[in-house]
């Protein structure tokens, strides 16, 4: 017998809080026996008839009886969802322990870090939000937004960009896509060095496209303003080197800002990226290569790119920092030819599945071709943003591998309402 469903059933009559079962992540499924009847009863009988029943008739019908005292609703629910948390908490040890016997750790070790993030989710409630008493919430939130300029959320080092997107924003997917060889990596790199060197942020950079020895190199080059070239050939002058060295071998004072880099040997899969976010407490999450995450038991390109890219949206959710992943454009040809003039990366198919371009909440275009590389710029696209009502500008970057240059430029196109020193302002 389920005194501990019956036990709630008595107290969502009691405090008429059907709906409050959903703030605390709880089905008909969580209760077992003529408890779940008792459930199945009374959501049938508020429907019909728009009142909740009493005990007597849900006990006439459901031929069984209710406890006497009545538990607080909270108190009861909760203890309701720990019961199912720790009951698939059971069957997720059974199943890893049948593959350590099988002799099979990494499943066993898929298994526990699968479970474990899905799992987690249980013990974050949801409930609707009431309009009529949430005014209050949205003034604060619109006042905040305008004392900082509309950014919302963590900043980039483009104006135009924050302009666009609002920064980074907390919850929210972000998706960098271009051609092959555009520089997606380089941009990884920079938006991780100037959250943790410029806002003392903790980020989180995963490269499923390179090892972490050459993600570091790469941020060396970009902190220290070395030519990469001489970085990567060890060919800097003796000054250059001396500072470098200088620089990177000194005692650091305490601080909890960082770039924490994994790469593909620890990191295969959206659940390994959660773990590791659970664990370390990143403030960023930063996926070069999101299209090479795994989706076990995916049965085709398609179902897999489903998989990977509702995960990488329900971890921004879950853990409410900003995530932002690159991906890869692509035409038939693997040309990178641009299909229009006013915006290029418009006409561009998107390769591993058209969900990385219907499912984020911002969605940006990196495109570069002769006559850019020649000025040595690069333009990045705002192609999507869910809030938007306008087309956003575009915004050129400089791109000098020599100087270690990417701060935000004017391009050919740039209004000549730009100011002086650079920045576009709208």
């Amino acid at each position: 017998m389920d005194n501990l469903g019956r036990r709630l059933v008595k107290a969502v009559l009691a405090e008429e809080e059907l709906a409050g079962l959903k703030r605390h992540m709880l089905s008909r499924d969580d209760l077992q026996e003529e408890a779940r009847t008792a459930l199945d009863f009374v959501a049938d009988f508020v429907a019909a008839h728009s009142t909740y029943p009493s005990v007597a008739i849900v006990e006439e019908n459901i031929k069984a009886s209710l406890p006497e005292e009545t538990d607080p609703f909270n108190y009861i629910a909760d203890k309701v969802r720990k019961r199912s948390l720790a009951n698939a908490l059971e069957k997720t040890l059974e199943q890893t322990i049948r593959s350590i016997d099988a002799r099979d750790p990494d499943a066993a070790l898929d298994n526990i870090i699968e479970s474990a993030v899905e799992l987690k989710s249980r013990t974050i409630g949801g409930q609707v939000e009431s309009y009529e008493t949430s005014g209050e919430s949205r003034v604060e939130s619109y006042l905040a937004a305008k004392a900082v300029g509309g950014v919302v959320g963590m900043p980039t080092m483009w104006p135009t960009i924050n302009h666009n997107i609002q920064g980074w924003v907390d919850g929210c997917l972000h998706v960098i896509a271009g051609m092959t060889g555009v520089g997606k990596s380089w941009v990884s790199c920079l938006a991780a060095d100037h959250a943790a060197n410029v806002l003392g942020k903790r980020v989180l950079l995963v490269t499923m496209e390179m090892n972490a020895a050459r993600i570091a190199r790469r941020i060396d080059a970009i902190r220290y303003k070395i030519p990469f070239g001489t970085l990567r050939d060890a060919e800097m002058d003796m000054l250059t080197e001396a500072r470098w060295k200088d620089e990177v071998l000194k005692v650091r004072e305490e601080t909890t800002s960082d770039i924490l880099i994994a790469d593909k040997k620890i990191v295969r899969t959206v659940h390994d990226v959660s773990a590791l976010v659970y664990e370390h407490h990143p403030e960023l999450v930063i996926i070069d290569g999101g299209y090479r995450l795994e989706a076990p038991g995916s049965s085709n390109n398609w179902d897999k790119t489903v998989k990977v890219v509702g995960g990488l949206q329900l971890a921004g959710e879950m853990t409410n920092i900003p995530w932002v992943v690159t991906t890869q454009f692509g035409d038939s040809n693997e040309t990178g030819a641009a299909k229009k003039d006013d915006n290029h990366v418009r006409g561009w198919n998107v390769r591993y599945g058209k969900e990385w371009t219907i499912d984020p909440d911002v969605l940006l275009g990196l495109y570069q071709d002769d006559d850019l590389r020649l000025v040595k710029r690069m333009e990045l696209h705002t192609l999507k943003m869910r809030d938007a009502d306008t087309i956003k500008p575009k915004c050129y970057i400089n791109w000098d591998m020599d100087a270690m240059n990417f701060e935000e430029c004017e391009g050919d196109d740039t209004p000549s309402a730009a100011h002086d020193d650079g920045m576009i302002r709208f």
